[in-house]
């Protein structure tokens, strides 16, 4: 991989000529006066179109209701082709376009980014595209490939906030970043190791230097230390439009680095058994989701795969669970050093939305003995039937990250915090709320 500093400086002599038609027009770029906000989404929360097509292939409430395809034609390929290793594979040529903004069908309406777009419009920011040449504006959405590695979309991150400050003017342009659930890390990691790789930031390398300083960073519904609800998805799929439309399938969920790191691999007491005591299980060992018949390694599933034959999008059995072992350990390396303190930090303030008010996947049932296999989340019969599993299996939290995660940040981040507040709603809608929204405005205001 390229370092930020060779990737950065492909625009160096676009920030010339651009800073020479402001200098000759007599307008400065760094006219604006407030600092600019970015809003980063979460997984699955940016349009994806197949530039070959120039169609989007995910961001529609057609693409969540048909074709019934299980999702297969957003999967990310696993491996390269075997026949040539430097071909690209079409679905990984597909490019990000924008936020989703609502989602429309037959009386059934769900808005998606579009509240939190008209209130910074309402209170007066001006829109601006962070991709553009020339990204002006006073907010901004930051849009990315959401299947790729969070450590690829840091160093995209880096890149756009880059040009942007330079665009604005001379010196180093502070920025601020509302981060959305996955989000969180993606900010998380550019506040404390800028876009360096993991293995630098492991040997304790110095970022290299941008335009930017991040002066802050607004959480909402971040799962700091992960969520087990991430394994009850790749362990059984996803459905978006709840009853109806497409699932997306364990295979293709498995094909979503992401969603490796938002695992609470850390927790030693991620599962229980029937008589309610901890069991040792580590979830970040390959070895156990192969034993457990997790996600693609359940027989269902890798039936499935075998009998559809897309070798070219989940490779081979052997590659699964090559890939498995290597984005568990990526994940794992990555939360050891976000939840540690980094000797490059700098100040940055941290506001915190969170919640409690709902009921949240904390724990699982695993049962593996003679009476049965199985894994069960909170909502399942074999959980919901027994008060007390009930109880040992969820905690209060946004239904997708327990409070303990939402706040779990390392001593650094948490002397940094600011502010944090408390609102109710789902894991996403709870940041489109009315109170939601005012607090988030206070926070940019603060």
């Amino acid at each position: 991989m390229r370092s930020l500093g060779e990737r950065l400086g492909q625009w160096r002599p676009v920030a010339t000529s651009i800073a020479l038609v402001i200098s000759l027009g007599g307008i400065r770029a760094s006219a604006a006066d407030r600092v600019p906000a970015v809003v980063v989404p979460g997984v699955t929360g940016t349009q994806l179109r197949d530039p070959a097509s120039g169609g989007l292939v995910w961001g529609t409430t057609a693409h969540m209701m048909r074709p019934r395809d299980l999702g297969y034609s957003i999967a990310l390929p696993l491996a390269p082709p075997s026949d040539d290793p430097s071909k690209v594979h079409p679905q990984a040529r597909y490019e990000p376009v924008e936020p989703l903004w609502v989602l429309r069908l037959l009386g059934f309406r769900k808005e998606i980014y579009r509240p939190l777009a008209e209130e910074f419009q309402a209170r007066g920011f001006k829109r601006g595209d962070l991709g553009s040449v020339e990204p002006e504006g006073e907010f901004f959405f930051f849009a990315y490939d959401w299947r790729r590695s969070n450590e690829d979309t840091v160093v995209r991150l880096s890149e756009q906030l880059h040009r942007m400050a330079t665009f604005r003017g001379e010196g180093v342009q502070e920025v601020d970043l509302l981060c959305q659930s996955n989000a969180a890390r993606i900010c998380r990691w550019a506040a404390k190791y800028g876009a360096l790789p993991l293995a630098d930031a492991e040997a304790g390398a110095a970022p290299e230097p941008t335009r930017f300083r991040i002066r802050k960073l607004l959480l909402v519904s971040a799962s700091n230390s992960g969520s087990l609800r991430i394994l009850e998805q790749l362990h059984r799929g996803r459905r978006y439009l709840p009853g109806v439309g497409r699932k997306l399938s364990q295979e293709t969920l498995f094909t979503i680095r992401p969603l490796f790191d938002d695992l609470p691999l850390g927790r030693s007491d991620a599962f229980f058994g029937t008589d309610g005591r901890s069991l040792d299980v580590d979830l970040g060992d390959a070895a156990e989701w192969v034993r457990n018949g997790w996600s693609v390694f359940g027989a269902d599933v890798r039936a499935r795969i075998d009998k559809r034959g897309r070798t070219d999008l989940f490779a081979t059995h052997a590659q699964r669970l090559s890939y498995l072992e290597e984005r568990l350990d990526v994940a794992r390396r990555a939360a050891r050093l976000l939840a540690a303190d980094s000797p490059h930090f700098s100040a940055v303030g941290y506001y915190l939305l969170e919640n409690r008010s709902q009921r949240t996947i904390d724990r699982a049932l695993l049962i593996r003995d003679g009476k049965g296999r199985g894994t069960y989340f909170t909502g399942d019969d074999r959980i919901k039937s027994v008060a007390a599993l009930d109880r040992l299996a969820t905690s209060g939290g946004d239904g997708h990250a327990p409070l303990a995660s939402q706040q779990d940040l390392s001593p650094q981040e948490k002397a940094a915090t600011v502010r944090r507040e408390t609102v109710v709603g789902g894991h996403f809608e709870m940041l489109i709320g009315a109170r939601a929204l005012e607090l988030l405005f206070s926070f940019l205001a603060d």
